[in-house]
């Protein structure tokens, strides 16, 4: 909702995460995935209108070609900055639904993981910082 009355351009929801696994680690971004057809068609009718109503669903989903762009440029940066492995999830995370513009939850770093637990620490936040803001640039440089 905030993003969305203040007319965001994008949208990056930042988290940090945890796994079991003892292999985990790294950083995930996941965006809306691309679908064909254009999503559902529900709130949609023949007649012309000048209001449409989306499902929250959708209003993401419109926007999932930049998302994808976007986290393969995030996601590329933190590799380039030192901070992966960081891999691209085509999966609509629960804090995108109903945005109305590209968007990426970014799990950061997986804190259970002793060698992101290090990258992470003192200064390790600045570089993690530069590489999602080089990201962002670029990503704004090929929009």
């Amino acid at each position: 909702e905030i993003a969305n009355r203040a007319r965001a351009d994008v949208v990056i929801s930042l988290h940090f995460d945890g796994a079991p696994v003892p292999g985990a680690r790294g950083a995930t971004a996941y965006c809306a995935p691309a679908v064909l057809g254009g999503g559902s068609g529900a709130g949609r009718s023949g007649a012309a209108s000048t209001i449409e109503a989306l499902p929250w669903r959708d209003v993401a989903l419109r926007h999932a070609v930049p998302a994808r762009s976007l986290a393969e440029a995030v996601a590329a940066a933190l590799e380039l900055g030192g901070q992966g492995p960081a891999r691209v999830v085509e999966k609509l995370p629960l804090p995108l639904l109903g945005v109305n513009a590209p968007g990426i939850l970014l799990e950061c770093a997986t804190l259970t993981a002793p060698a992101d637990r290090a990258r992470l620490a003192p200064d390790g936040l600045k570089a993690l910082a530069a590489a999602i803001a080089a990201g962002l640039e670029t990503y704004r440089r090929n929009d």
